[in-house]
């Protein structure tokens, strides 16, 4: 019930100052909301805020998210690890992260396209 609560308080504190012409940020506000957002509606109408928030986000949803969004992630920090022969690290994670950004823009749909995204990623940085 307490992480309930704190993610429909996030959720809807991050309602107020998202950037509606930012896709990743929408996108982030889905994969992290998603279970809590219909009670974050709920709320924010029964507050009489802004109704036209509400609507780009749902349309934002349905137009956007649902038809490019992967949200499960397409490689594991293992996997990452084996594909670049690397041991468990800080860099790992992020590379992670940076994947996972990628995917909620839309931008890498399929595990080949992340396999690919990691090395380029890995060796330009470490090519440097």
């Amino acid at each position: 019930m307490y992480r309930f609560l704190l993610d429909l308080y996030n959720a809807f504190q991050e309602l107020f100052n998202i950037n509606f012409s930012d896709t990743y940020a929408l996108s982030k506000w889905w994969y992290q909301y998603k279970e809590v957002s219909v009670n974050v509606f709920l709320t924010y109408l029964s507050l009489k805020q802004d109704k036209e928030k509400i609507e780009k986000l749902q349309n934002f949803y349905r137009e956007f998210y649902l038809k490019n969004v992967i949200e499960k992630p397409l490689l594991s920090g293992k996997e990452i690890m084996k594909i670049l022969n690397i041991k468990p690290s800080k860099e790992v994670g992020i590379l992670k992260d940076k994947l996972l950004g990628k995917q909620l823009t839309g931008e890498i749909k399929t595990k080949e396209e992340a396999i690919k995204y990691i090395k380029d990623l890995y060796y330009n940085s470490t090519s440097k």
